[in-house]
């Protein structure tokens, strides 16, 4: 949605201000980090994308899940990224490379990180009162708030008046 923001006129008078992605769903032809010691979940995965995507030409490096390969990722139309990971995660080398592809992209915005140590995938959704659940929380709230300082208002009461974040989850 951010890349086609800048690149389409699909999203007319929205004014995307950043993305928050939460322990994020990427993918690639070769085997990074925890992939080539799970391979049972890493095959899971696999299918999951052919599944979702079967007309994928280059299956895995497909620039919809492998941001390496996407050309475009320059172009995002939104101006802040954070992303959350979780550090044990079979996902968790592909996040930080989408991290690392955005910033060698030459994209201009600012892109922050924020891995919950000891943790695995959807931690904060199985237990939501959890310290690093709740940093989580706080962190994502933060930075919508961010985004509505920024206005010059200093009013965070209401995000239901606007269109600020996309929100993509991680699929496990």
């Amino acid at each position: 949605c951010a890349l086609k923001s800048k690149t389409s006129d699909w999203v007319e008078g929205i004014d995307l201000r950043g993305i928050i992605l939460v322990q994020p769903f990427f993918m690639g032809n070769e085997l990074i980090g925890n992939e080539r010691t799970d391979q049972a979940t890493r095959s899971l995965l696999v299918r999951l994308w052919h599944l979702a995507c079967p007309s994928a030409k280059d299956g895995c490096d497909d620039p919809w899940i492998n941001p390496e390969k996407d050309l475009r990722l320059s172009r995002m139309g939104c101006a802040r990224v954070l992303i959350f990971i979780a550090e044990r995660e079979v996902q968790r080398e592909r996040e930080w490379l989408y991290r690392d592809s955005l910033v060698k992209s030459g994209w201009e915005g600012t892109v922050e990180v924020m891995e919950a140590k000891g943790e695995g995938h959807q931690f904060h959704l199985f237990h939501p009162t959890s310290d690093d659940a709740v940093s989580l929380m706080r962190r994502f709230v933060s930075f919508l708030n961010e985004n509505e300082i920024s206005q010059g208002d200093g009013d965070c009461s209401s995000f239901s008046s606007s269109l600020n974040m996309v929100t993509a989850y991680g699929v496990e």
